[in-house]
């Protein structure tokens, strides 16, 4: 059966993510790291996309960026393709190199921008790899040159100034994103909702009795979707969400 299209807003903020085929590492040399910074760099003016951060890591990238109609496809398409040509060549292999399709969660206010910002360039850390200020292939590090392509206003507006900004990014936190492992995208949580409960919108969720509404929150959240999709697929509030998670 073909894949459904993807449905994207005309203007919209994604956090995406690609992660190597059964975990492999993707990136293994600084030639690699560099590459991938460079397709970017090209195809992010090419397809007017406007990348806020992003974090490379051993075996999976995180990008938080905005995106036009289909850019966002487009964009990795073009990324991922002529990345995988340029490893399969360097190392001498074949097939693919990516897991999947990339996975992408829409951005829908300001507090989750931030905390999508924080959670990509703090990756290293999270992993235990090392302190955000010695990773070199997140958009934090020398920003001024290496990094310059990368959109920073947006984040130190909503920081409050950048050494506000740079303050939040090192806070310890308990931030929950949408993560490389075990990943299910928005449209994947959508077609997981109508099929399992037999309704026409998420939303109808929100009409559930309160027993039917906390069976179905619980399914979903085992199924795995994160505790943020279900908030915004379903409608259900994030209090309701936090509330019946923890019973």
């Amino acid at each position: 059966m073909p894949r459904k299209p993807r449905n994207y807003r005309p203007c919209g903020y994604y956090h995406v993510i690609n992660r190597g085929v059964g975990k492999k590492s993707i990136f293994e040399d600084e030639q690699d790291y560099k590459y991938f910074v460079k397709l970017m760099i090209e195809h992010s003016a090419k397809n007017d996309i406007t990348i806020y951060a992003y974090c490379l890591m051993k075996n999976h990238f995180h990008i938080l960026l905005s995106a036009n109609g289909d850019s966002l496809s487009i964009f990795m398409q073009h990324i991922c393709s002529l990345y995988s040509m340029y490893y399969n060549d360097k190392y001498e292999r074949v097939g693919h190199l990516f897991q999947d399709r990339f996975k992408s969660e829409e951005v829908l206010d300001e507090s989750y921008f931030m905390t999508a910002f924080r959670y990509i360039i703090r990756n290293p850390e999270k992993a235990g790899i090392c302190k955000v200020a010695k990773y070199r292939w997140h958009s934090l590090y020398l920003p001024s040159s290496v990094n310059k392509f990368v959109n920073l206003s947006l984040p130190i507006k909503l920081g409050g100034g950048i050494d506000c900004l740079k303050e939040y990014v090192l806070t310890p936190n308990n931030d929950v994103c949408m993560e490389a492992e075990n990943v299910i995208s928005d449209e994947e949580a959508t077609e997981i909702i109508l099929r399992q409960f037999h309704v026409k919108d998420c939303k109808e969720i929100m009409d559930f009795s309160k027993d039917e509404k906390i069976k179905a929150i619980k399914k979903l959240s085992h199924i795995g979707l994160s505790q943020r999709q279900i908030e915004r697929l379903t409608g259900v509030t994030r209090q309701q969400v936090r509330t019946i998670m923890k019973k």
